[in-house]
């Protein structure tokens, strides 16, 4: 499914690390118990349809929403966070994972407005693509 590959994309990007979304503050989804002041959440969606003959679910498209939280309330990190996964994302191409497997191919989907979480008491906006990846 390519989690780590995404995963370590994003936790090790300086930019994202400058903006401040430092590899401390990038969770994988639920993961996200005591966030620091602004943080990304990685959260792999379900794409019931998208695997090859109907019984291995493994293979195929998936959908990643990542999400950007801000407790300062300012959408300006946030926005600047979406524009860097989107630079990463795009030039995505045959980048392998510790889990064993590759990305081949990543296509934005698109991006939200503005939002609220009541639940971490952020502004937050969420960007995803469609993942698609091999076994490597």
């Amino acid at each position: 499914m390519s989690r780590a590959a995404v995963f370590s994309l994003l936790s090790t990007d300086t930019t994202l690390h400058t903006i401040g979304f430092p590899a401390a503050a990038v969770f994988a989804s639920n993961a996200a118990d005591d966030p620091p002041e602004q943080f990304v959440v990685i959260r792999w969606e379900d794409m019931p349809s998208a695997s090859l003959g109907g019984h291995d679910r493994s293979f195929g498209p998936q959908i990643i929403t990542v999400w950007f939280h801000d407790h300062d309330r300012t959408y300006e990190k946030v926005s600047a966070g979406i524009d860097r996964v989107k630079a990463i994302l795009d030039a995505a191409i045959h980048v392998p994972g510790v889990d064993g497997w590759t990305i081949t191919q990543c296509d934005w989907q698109g991006d939200s407005g503005d939002l609220w979480d009541d639940g971490y008491r952020t502004v937050t906006r969420n960007t995803s693509y469609r993942i698609v990846a091999r076994p490597s």
